[in-house]
């Protein structure tokens, strides 16, 4: 079965579009990929409807809740294509009785008819998984909610095993200990932790401690993890030979700020997405985030003045400590000062009208002696200014440029609160590159317009980074840091953190949560800033030291990744894969003449590795783990994977354990020719 339904999903593919060697202009311009095994489900229906549906509808832009997932997908290198309700009537998600995806995400697509929704039971019924978020499918195509005299329904709501109900607002989450591959990056216990995410596109400040949700009853569906309460958010329900996976919250990638869980809900999406395919017995492909051969990266970043080292005292013998640190370790950290205090004024000259003409000597001493080390040094604006103006950044830069000689391009609002598109306006103004203020997920990304934009595309998307934060989330209001999210956390044992009864250090929890997830390592901290815990020295060593150790660890930094994004975000992946006569995955890698080196990710639909050619040519320049290989190439560039031959037995006279008996066995039998190694010595007799 799993055979005849990869061999016709080849078949679609060609029938199509043709297999092509090299992208054309139109899939150049557009991340879309005619060739995903990944759909998102954009519903023309809601869409019309969507300023009609009331709270929460009305506090979010429909395009917010799929543009957020696909920017998160381009940040990730999963290949996608977008389905409409007209496609879903017209039978694209599948081909003959077989399923045309391996998933299906439909996230807050409230309005559907019965039409589209029995498209959908028809494609997890054959084998498909359909991801469903939120409020989809609860009311018909007109708009009017699906009540019966037992309550409120889905579309598919037998199918699905759950009932609808109401949006609520909730704020934590524990699981409920079912065993589940979407839920393994949960602490699996009972306790209640710290659930953040954006409650509206407005929400301003660190602080969000509730957002919205759908309560839903599970009637045959597993509850993997629910709140305190016990009202469900995720949950999995078997039918036919796929599966509907149910996610309740409404729009669950609203990471603003560094102080939310949309790492942790994108581990859902992650999940969701290698399980469909490893069912389904096809191979999944993506671009790696990072250049080969590595699998995550890792950079530090400190708020606020840490170029008053680790004593918070200017002056007083450790003011550079942090970056020679780092230098012996070869990061080069971003420092991210708040200029009103990091850069005093003392009565010496320098070039900064605003600050009267006069800079400190010693601290200007000390921050080009960072710069020396590597450091970064960019803006935290002048003061505790939550989505500062544009005037406040230049001030903040002007500052900086009559310390340090030249104007930094690095920035990161108190509170990672400048995410508004009047803030971004003004920092896309003053020159800034990338920023720490927004998180989709656990990697970086573009910024988006997310008030001005109508559409999630490319004019969507600001010509900006954004470098999110590693967040760990903790009991709810704890007396931890935001609220039961630790963000900045590097000391060796920050409260609440080891509740789940595991005592290890947060430091590593986070570091190896954003480690599994290919997303990058970036435990914030406010060194230089007393009113607040952090790390001493050796602890931020340490840090360091842990992260750095993980295999095939990318070490870089906010500029390095601003470069590298740039390069990656232009590339393509185009994918077709065929079993008869044999298995074969070709991927062709396009739209850009960049050397990279980039790695293709595949999860292989067969055991026992592949074997691997890179544009024609045999390739060992590859690294295999489980069943996931990932494979150095460039742009453009066609990679084939095949899998791996298997000596079917052991051949006595096969020394080099290549399967065959030929010259190499002989060369090795030679290079031993004679050799004794009998104890003792004197026993051996050569004749």
């Amino acid at each position: 079965m799993k055979k005849r339904i990869m061999l016709i999903f080849v078949f679609l593919i060609v029938q199509r579009i043709g297999i092509v060697s090299v992208a054309g202009q139109e899939d150049c311009e557009e991340f879309v990929s005619p060739t995903a095994t990944v759909a998102i489900h954009v519903s023309e229906t809601t869409k019309a409807l969507w300023n009609s549906l009331g709270s929460p509808h009305n506090e979010w832009k429909m395009w917010h809740i799929y543009g957020f997932l696909m920017e998160q997908f381009r940040a990730d290198g999963t290949p996608f294509a977008v389905v409409s309700d007209a496609d879903i009537d017209a039978g694209l998600l599948m081909n003959g009785g077989e399923p045309r995806y391996a998933i299906i995400f439909s996230l807050a697509n409230d309005c559907i008819s019965n039409e589209t929704a029995l498209k959908i039971k028809e494609f997890v019924f054959a084998g498909g998984h359909t991801f469903a978020g939120s409020t989809s499918w609860t009311r018909n195509e007109n708009g009017v909610l699906r009540n019966s005299p037992i309550g409120k329904f889905f579309a598919l709501s037998t199918e699905m095993g759950l009932m609808a109900g109401v949006p609520i607002l909730i704020g934590d989450c524990k699981r409920t200990g079912v065993d589940s591959p979407l839920v393994s990056h949960l602490e699996n216990d009972p306790v209640v932790r710290g659930w953040k995410l954006a409650r509206n596109a407005g929400a301003n400040g660190f602080y969000h401690p509730t957002h919205w949700a759908l309560q839903v009853q599970a009637t045959t569906a597993t509850v993997l993890a629910a709140t305190g309460n016990g009202n469900p958010i995720l949950t999995t329900h078997r039918y036919g030979n796929g599966c509907f996976i149910y996610h309740s919250e409404f729009n669950p990638l609203a990471g603003y700020s560094m102080h939310t869980v949309a790492n942790f809900t994108y581990g859902f999406y992650r999940k969701a997405i290698e399980e469909a395919h490893a069912e389904l017995a096809c191979p999944l492909v993506r671009l790696g985030a990072w250049p080969w051969p590595y699998v995550a990266g890792f950079m530090t970043r400190h708020d606020h003045f840490s170029n008053l080292g680790f004593d918070g005292i200017a002056g007083n013998g450790d003011d550079s400590e942090v970056a020679r640190i780092e230098a012996l370790h070869g990061v080069h950290g971003s420092h991210l000062l708040r200029t009103n205090v990091a850069l005093p004024n003392s009565g010496q000259s320098c070039t900064d009208p605003d600050y009267g003409s006069v800079c400190d000597e010693t601290v200007r001493i000390n921050l080009l002696v960072m710069d020396a080390l590597g450091a970064e040094i960019g803006s935290h604006t002048t003061d505790e200014s939550v989505e500062p103006s544009q005037a406040n950044v230049a001030q903040s830069l002007n500052r900086l440029e009559a310390f340090l000689g030249y104007r930094p391009n690095t920035f990161v609002a108190p509170g990672g609160c400048g995410f508004r598109d009047t803030t971004l306006a003004g920092l896309v103004n003053e020159g800034i590159l990338v920023s720490g203020d927004m998180a989709f997920g656990p990697h970086p990304h573009f910024a988006l317009r997310i008030d001005t934009a109508a559409e999630y595309n490319e004019a969507a998307r600001w010509p900006l980074v954004e470098i999110p934060a590693t967040g760990y989330y903790s009991t709810p209001d704890s007396g931890a840091f935001a609220g039961g999210i630790f963000a900045h956390e590097i000391t060796s044992n920050p409260p609440a953190c080891n509740n789940d009864g595991t005592v290890r250090n947060c430091m590593e929890k986070a570091a190896d949560f954003q480690y599994n997830l290919g997303g990058l390592i970036n435990l914030y901290d406010h060194i230089g800033d007393t009113s607040l815990a952090n790390p001493t020295a050796e602890q931020f060593t340490a840090y360091i030291d842990y992260a750095q150790s993980l295999p095939y660890v990318y070490t870089t930094s906010m500029l390095d990744i601003h470069q590298w994004w740039l390069r990656r975000d232009a590339v393509r992946l185009s994918t077709t894969y065929i079993t008869e006569p044999d298995p074969q995955i070709n991927i062709e890698v396009t739209c850009t003449d960049d050397s990279g080196p980039f790695s293709v990710e595949v999860d292989l639909p067969w055991p026992g590795g592949a074997a691997v050619t890179v544009n024609g040519a045999v390739s060992g320049e590859y690294v295999l783990y489980g069943n996931r290989i990932r494979v150095k190439a460039t742009a453009p560039s066609q990679v084939v994977l095949t899998p791996a031959p298997v000596c079917r037995e052991t051949i006595r006279g096969d020394l080099s354990g290549d399967c065959v008996v030929d010259l190499a066995d002989f060369v090795i039998l030679f290079s031993q020719w004679l050799e004794c190694r009998i104890e003792p010595s004197d026993s051996c007799f050569v004749p």
